[in-house]
């Protein structure tokens, strides 16, 4: 009995606030400093909700200061030891350990906390594990810290990105202290942390700002690399294209020459002499034109020609047939891409040959060809196993996948070569539009090695297959869901880390997390949505069930936002179902701190805020509608709410307004009047006997609930 329906909110905009372990504990950051921890329940809980429920435990003041929690990793030793490293906004690194005491009670404490970044009042970029023992994390001013979880010692390794702002960082799930940093100038570092460290590449990843990283999740992957099937296709509507375009200029041709021939023959015949006419008449008949004013004029008529047109002859050599543009242009591309497709040589594999080339003769004599390789092929960047007329398959080792603020995607090679690329669907004009500096916060994760999961303008969920691309190096994308209302920032998932290709495939739970403070569970395998969460951003103020639907439930947030949470019973109605939790914030504006339902008609929702705001909500359908606010008439909190006599009372400040359903119609102030003095309610509730307030001095009485008010009775019980 003690699930839990409505979370507090992940924060908003970091891609790494929300971690999942891989049995299905969710680790973020909450506001206002918090640390909140999902325990899921067993299934053979008796829970009153029939879904898969978790306990949440919420650590208050998380952080030293007001700032929040940025950046959440889980120990790769979890669930043996239950450890989980966190970076807040204010610098402070901290690690904490999860136990359960005998009173099945969760205790979460801080182990310890490095201060390397607080020291610049630096905010934290990104923190990972990257084996047991090291932890990294990376500031915004470029600060690398390795930290010693076992020997507390940290090191500072800041003169890799000097100038650079990082914005993103994750560490490698298969070499130890190898670190990918992204940049807000869009370059990508791979850096070595053993020892006294090394820069192993640095490219110009993307144009624009990095916002996230991923890493594939299995070592060695055959990527397939279409070649002719999608250029084949392209060639021969172009062939059609020019056969049409040729077949048109011979029609033009042909006639003419058709046209030309009989202008030639209208002029032997005039040269030919009557009686020759009149012997070939027979044969040739020409049809007279009585059109044709100048038919029978005489060559002199005019007067003498100075010069007599005669017929040119041309003689024009026999064209050769040239070779085929469309073939030459195929082959020059099949060279290219075979030439492309060549593994460029890399300095180890360059120093391992030189160091091949000094073995003993002996050695070299004995010893089979075949011997050295085996460890020489390891070392290429992408090897050829297999190539036929439409496609080849190349290997490839350590792919790390990245995304910019635009939504363009990458797949980089272990030398930072780029082996593939996508565009994900851009925004809306209206979006697009938006001011400098709001931008988009987009993410990623490889999920496994033939699924990556990406989030894009639209906030939609999508997937691709890295191990297909077409002859450009262009990746394939669909649309998973599409559930989100507003800007998806995080993906998570139960997946393991490390997956090679023996893993067996499950169906990994898939969480997304979005600007509508919803967490969505999503089911790769049977491509539906399997629950979506409510969260909260700020304290429940009141709750209200709908007085004739008792399933519906009206729920206060100070997160601006009024939430119904419909419910529905199974089918043994033995408990109760989560259908469907809808969230109203537009015109809101403010925290809500009360809800009243009409009490006669549906769906008709009233609201009052802090800052002396009353509303009222159509409640009707599952979609969003912006609420009606009333004029404003009270000073202070809002903070009591009632229907009666077919208006609406509400109390603020001390005073008490009444409210009707017409929003040009001004709001009444009501004065109530006990034993000569003028009392400052604070609570107000109607009924048909009479209209009962509470005062702010403790006082309770009892009116008359039609117009004029007048006391019936008076108490004061709590003065």
């Amino acid at each position: 009995m003690d699930e839990t329906e409505l979370f507090p909110s992940p924060n908003w905009f970091h891609q790494t606030c929300m971690a999942v372990t891989t049995d299905g504990w969710i680790i973020y950051g909450g506001p206002t400093r918090t640390l909140c921890v999902l325990e899921p329940l067993p299934d053979s809980y008796e829970t009153i909700i029939a879904e898969k429920n978790y306990k949440a435990h919420v650590i208050n003041k998380a952080t030293a200061t007001s700032q929040k929690i940025v950046s959440v990793d889980i120990s790769p030793e979890w669930p043996k030891k239950r450890l989980i490293i966190t970076g807040s906004a204010d610098g402070a690194v901290r690690l904490w350990s999860l136990a359960h005491d005998e009173d099945n009670v969760l205790r979460v404490k801080t182990v310890q906390v490095h201060d390397v970044h607080t020291k610049d009042n630096e905010e934290i970029a990104g923190v990972g594990y990257s084996t047991e023992e090291y932890a990294i994390s990376v500031g915004c001013y470029g600060n690398l810290v390795k930290w010693n979880l076992n020997t507390n010692v940290v090191t500072n390794h800041s003169q890799f990105l000097k100038k650079f702002r990082p914005s993103c960082m994750s560490c490698s799930r298969h070499t130890p202290l190898q670190v990918a940093v992204g940049t807000k100038q869009g370059l990508l570092f791979l850096l070595d942390l053993n020892g006294k460290g090394k820069v192993l590449y640095k490219v110009r990843a993307h144009d624009d700002e990095m916002l996230h990283l991923s890493w594939c999740p299995q070592y060695e992957v055959v990527i397939k690399k279409q070649l002719m099937d999608v250029a084949q296709s392209r060639m021969s509507k172009l062939r059609k294209a020019l056969d049409a375009e040729a077949e048109i200029e011979n029609k033009d041709e042909v006639l003419s020459f058709k046209t030309n021939e009989s202008t030639c023959l209208k002029k032997t015949d005039k040269q030919t002499p009557k009686k020759e006419k009149a012997e070939n008449s027979e044969e040739e008949v020409e049809e007279e034109d009585m059109f044709d004013m100048y038919k029978d004029h005489e060559d002199n008529e005019f007067g003498h020609k100075k010069f007599q047109a005669t017929d040119v002859y041309v003689k024009v050599k026999a064209q050769t047939k040239e070779n085929d543009f469309l073939a030459e242009c195929l082959k020059l591309k099949s060279e290219i891409l075979k030439r492309k497709s060549e593994p460029e040589p890399s300095i180890e594999s360059l120093v391992q040959k030189l160091d091949e080339t000094h073995v003993d003769e002996k050695v070299e004599k004995n010893a089979p060809a075949e011997n050295g390789s085996g460890d020489s092929a390891k070392d290429n960047e992408a090897d050829v196993t297999e190539e036929s007329g439409h496609s080849s398959s190349h290997v490839h080792r350590h792919l790390l996948a990245t995304i910019s603020k635009h939504g363009t995607v990458r797949i980089w090679s272990k030398t930072g070569k780029q082996v593939s690329s996508c565009q994900v669907s851009q925004a809306s004009n209206k979006l697009q539009n938006k001011p400098k500096g709001s931008g988009f916060w987009l993410s990623l994760l490889w999920y496994r090695p033939d699924a990556l999961l990406i989030s894009d303008l639209k906030s939609q969920l999508l997937v691709c297959n890295p191990l297909n691309m077409d002859c450009k190096l262009k990746l394939e994308w669909s649309v998973l869901h599409s559930a989100h209302k507003r800007n998806l920032y995080g993906i998570a998932s139960t997946a393991p880390r490390v997956q090679t290709a023996t893993t067996e495939v499950e169906d990994w739970p898939i969480f997304t997390v979005a600007q509508d403070r919803a967490v969505i569970q999503y089911s790769l395998k049977e491509k539906k949505i399997v629950r979506s969460h409510a969260t909260c951003g700020g304290f429940v103020y009141s709750i209200a069930t709908c007085p004739y639907d008792p399933k519906k439930i009206a729920i206060s947030v100070g997160d601006g936002a009024v939430r119904v949470w419909e419910l529905d019973t199974t089918d043994d109605d033995a408990r109760l179902s989560s259908q469907h939790v809808t969230t109203y914030w537009q015109h809101v504006q403010g925290k809500v701190l009360t809800v009243a339902w009409h009490p006669t008609r549906e769906n008709r929702l009233a609201f009052g805020t802090a800052e002396s705001r009353v509303g009222i909500i159509d409640t009707s359908g599952r979609q969003e509608r912006p609420a009606k606010t009333l004029p404003g008439a009270l000073s202070g909190g809002v903070y009591s709410l009632c229907w009666g006599g077919g208006a609406l009372l509400a109390s603020a400040g001390g005073q008490l307004a009444k409210y009707t359903d017409k929003s040009d119609q001004a709001p009444e102030i009501i004065d109530i009047v006990v034993e000569g003095a003028k009392w400052k309610v604070c609570e107000v509730y109607w009924s048909e006997r009479a209209l009962l307030v509470g005062s702010e001095d403790g006082g309770v009485a009892a009116v008359t609930s039609r117009a004029p008010h007048v006391a019936i009775a008076a108490a004061f019980p709590f003065k």
